[in-house]
């Protein structure tokens, strides 16, 4: 039997009329275009309104800080709550000269967080501009294990350490911050600079020198050329190097004519033997700077040897109630008083010498502390103690933080803790426990 083969239906003559009709095609075609038409605008608008924040960014990159905030608050005006816009602002609020820059940066980065590298750099670097070293070396060691070859970081970071005494921390990112491309001289320097706090000298000397063998104009560096010879020569001073420390200083002394260098210069001649070479060095000094105290009493020493005490008095005539006098001074006037016959003011000033040398001792024995010890508890009460006298009551509250963390039974710093936190007088440095050093 044959099977049938089913047949295919004929095509509807009419079937898809609908799409072939002029009239449908042009709507259909229409509504695409006025869609991608608006889409278009969308697009062109957002353009637009992203402009300000676009060239911002453009100038941002090309430092030109002050236009670029101006455009990054202009963009924010329309859009408050941007946050690449916010960022944006608060990075640039850390570099302009503006003081209340700092705290309004921190403010934003409190608010949005810090969502980038550079943004957690700036966070640090508006800390740090606060004199909130606690607070920013986090946020810079940070940045620094993110970008390692970050210089600027590198600097700030040990920057920040140095402040808050921690010169081994501070000596080992100074290293880094050598190590990097373009960096060295400005590294060894930094590096000579903590050995100096840390009191080795030597180093500090060893380390100019190999500045000096890379730049012998001392150029390109973080100071003046003027500024490192007298470092350099001061230094040299101090370990008895005197011929080279007045080599070091007369070359300070042309390209850096003023008072302090002359001081050194004098110095250094003397003791090199140079009398002659030292008192026209400090004569000099005080043509520059009349009132300059430590040329007036190098030439009233100068008096004092030649058996001339009134002339010596009198060079220092106006000096007797300065308040950061030392004792190797105040022993100056005694010297005087002795040599003029005046027994009652020489007394006076002996008790003046003695009380002078024991608060000199007692701050020679707590910066011996903190060398040897920086992290230890009465190393964080003593940097609490000397920021909260120069009325940095953010720092020392930071500070202050960690130490009662582990004790706060000490009555000296129950007394440092109230006086932080209502801005108030500090207790006396005579009761800090000395027994602890």
């Amino acid at each position: 039997m044959k099977q049938s083969v089913p047949r295919l239906p004929k095509s509807d003559p009419n079937r898809g009329r609908w799409w072939r009709s002029q009239p449908f095609r042009h709507k259909v075609l229409a509504g695409c275009s006025l869609f991608g038409l608006s889409f278009v605008l969308v697009l062109g608008w957002i353009h637009y309104q992203e402009t300000p924040l676009r060239e911002a960014l453009r100038l941002e990159g090309a430092q030109q800080h002050e236009n670029a905030l101006r455009w990054a608050e202009f963009y924010l005006h329309g859009n408050p709550s941007d946050v690449q816009g916010l960022a944006l602002k608060a990075r640039l609020l850390t570099v302009t000269p503006a003081m209340i820059g700092p705290q309004q940066a921190v403010e934003i980065f409190d608010r949005i967080g810090a969502a980038s590298i550079d943004d957690l750099h700036a966070f640090g670097v508006a800390y740090m501009r606060l004199s909130h070293w606690s607070r920013a070396v986090p946020l810079l060691q940070r940045a620094v294990e993110l970008d390692p070859a970050n210089g600027l970081a590198w600097y700030e970071l040990t920057t920040c350490r140095m402040r808050l005494g921690l010169l081994n921390e501070a000596l080992e990112s100074a290293r880094k911050y050598a190590d990097l491309p373009g960096y060295r001289t400005r590294g060894l320097l930094l590096q000579a600079a903590i050995q100096n706090d840390m009191t080795n000298v030597e180093e500090a000397v060893n380390l100019h020198t190999e500045i000096l063998k890379i730049t012998p104009d001392a150029k390109n560096l973080m100071i003046e050329p003027g500024s490192f010879f007298v470092q350099f020569g001061t230094l040299l001073a101090m370990i008895g190097r005197t011929e080279e420390s007045v080599a070091m200083l007369e070359r300070a002394a042309v390209l850096e004519p003023r008072p302090y260098v002359f001081v050194n210069l004098g110095t250094a001649h003397s003791a090199a033997g140079d009398v002659t070479k030292a008192v026209n060095a400090w004569k000099y000094a005080l043509n520059l700077d009349p009132s300059n105290a430590q040329a007036r009493e190098a030439l009233a020493r100068v008096s004092l040897e030649d058996g001339h005490p009134e002339e010596g008095l009198q060079l220092l005539k106006g000096m007797e109630q300065n308040p950061a006098m030392n004792s190797t001074s105040a022993y100056l006037f005694q010297r005087l008083y002795v040599v003029q016959g005046d027994q009652e003011k020489a007394q006076e000033w002996e008790e003046r010498v003695a009380k002078l040398r024991k608060e000199e001792e007692r701050q020679n024995s707590i910066n011996q502390f903190l060398v040897r010890a920086p992290r230890s508890y009465w190393a964080g009460v003593i940097r609490a103690y000397e920021y909260a006298k120069q009325q940095n009551w953010q720092q020392a509250g930071d500070l202050l933080k960690e130490v009662v963390a582990i004790d706060d039974s000490d009555p000296f710093v129950q007394k440092l803790l109230q006086a932080v936190n209502e801005r108030g007088q500090l207790p006396p440095i005579d009761e800090l426990p000395l027994r602890h050093f």
